[in-house]
C-alpha cells in the first residue's frame, strides 16, 4: 500500500538527488552536499561515503558488474570509483564546462548530457568516443531502449538515435515543456515526463504516444517501475503517484516528502526507496495489488 516506510537518516539528514543500485543490498546515492553515499538496506547504515565533487551531484550509475561507480556533477566532472574500496579510479571532464544527466549504456560506455551536446564516453581510458549535437537544446535527460537505441530529453522534444550510425534516426513530439525523465517499461514502452505536468507512454518504433497522464498540478521528476508493473512518479510538490501504465489514472497518491521527489528506484521484495530535496532518503514497502 505503500503506507510504511523507514528513513536512512544515519549520520546524514539531507537530500539525495539520484539513485543507482548495486546490489539486493546495497543502494547509492548523489546527495546535496555534493558526496556519494552507499547505504546497507538490511542494516539501514551508511557503509561509504565518497567526498570529491564540488557541484551538484546529477547521476550516479554503476558499470563492471557493479565494481565501479560512476558520478556526474554540473560543473562537467565525471568520476569513477572502485565500489568496494571507496577510491577515485579516474576523472573524465566535458569542456562544456555542464553535465545534466548521465546513462551507463550497454557495451559499457557512459553517455552524457550537456547544453547542445550528448558525448560517448570510454571510461576506462578517460576518452571521448563520439559525440552528437543539438544546437542550442539542453539535454535533460537520457535512457537506453532494450534495442540499443538511446533516447535524449530536452525542450518538448524526445530524440531517438541510432548509437552505431551516431545520428539521430526519429523525433518525439507531444510534450509542451523540458522533458525531465525518461523511462524503458518491461513490455518495451518508453514512458516520459515533462514541466508540462503530463506523462507519456510510446511506442518508440512507430513515433506513437499510447498514453496521455494528465490533468495533476504537479511536475513528475521522477519515474520507475514497480515489481507489479505499474509506474511510480514523484512530484515536485512530495507527493508520490501510482499509476496504471494503461490509464491516466492516479491509482494511489502516497504524501509525507518535503520538496520534490528527485529520484526514485524500485527494490526487490516489493520497496520503493525514494529521495527528495529536503527530507532523507526513504524506502517505502508497498503491497501487489498498487
Amino acid at each position: 500500500m505503500l503506507e510504511d516506510f523507514v528513513e536512512l537518516k544515519d549520520s546524514y539528514n539531507g537530500s539525495v538527488r539520484c539513485l543507482v543500485s548495486l546490489s539486493n543490498i546495497l543502494l547509492c546515492g548523489g546527495c546535496a552536499d555534493f558526496k556519494i553515499r552507499v547505504w546497507n538496506i538490511v542494516t539501514m547504515t551508511c557503509v561509504m561515503t565518497l567526498p570529491g565533487h564540488a557541484a551538484e551531484i546529477r547521476s550516479v550509475t554503476a558499470v563492471d558488474n557493479c565494481t565501479k561507480i560512476c558520478s556526474a556533477c554540473l560543473n562537467g566532472v565525471i568520476k569513477v570509483w572502485d565500489s568496494e574500496t571507496g577510491a577515485c579510479k579516474a576523472e573524465l571532464e566535458d569542456e562544456s564546462g555542464k553535465v545534466f544527466c548521465m546513462i551507463s549504456l550497454m557495451d559499457g560506455r557512459l553517455c552524457s548530457g550537456s547544453s547542445g551536446n550528448i558525448k560517448l564516453w570510454d571510461y576506462t581510458v578517460g576518452i571521448v568516443c563520439g559525440s552528437m549535437e543539438i544546437q542550442t537544446e539542453k539535454i535533460s535527460c537520457l535512457c537506453q531502449m532494450s534495442d540499443g537505441k538511446l533516447c535524449s530529453g530536452s525542450s518538448g522534444i524526445i530524440r531517438v538515435w541510432d548509437l552505431n550510425a551516431v545520428a539521430c534516426v526519429s523525433v518525439l513530439r507531444g510534450h509542451n515543456g523540458t522533458v525531465v525523465s525518461l523511462l524503458q517499461l518491461s513490455n518495451g514502452l518508453l514512458c516520459s515526463s515533462s514541466y508540462d505536468h503530463s506523462i507519456r507512454i510510446w511506442t518508440v518504433q512507430l513515433g506513437q504516444c499510447q498514453v496521455t497522464i494528465s490533468g495533476y498540478s504537479t511536475v513528475f521528476w521522477s519515474l520507475t517501475e514497480l515489481s507489479n508493473g505499474y509506474i511510480g512518479a514523484g512530484g515536485n510538490d512530495g507527493s508520490i503517484h501510482i499509476f496504471s501504465p494503461t490509464s491516466s489514472e492516479s491509482l494511489k497518491v502516497i504524501e509525507g516528502h518535503i520538496g520534490a521527489v528527485r529520484a526514485l528506484l524500485s527494490l526487490s521484495g516489493v520497496r520503493l526507496c525514494s529521495g527528495c530535496d529536503k527530507t532523507p532518503l526513504r524506502i517505502w514497502y508497498h503491497s501487489e495489488d498498487c
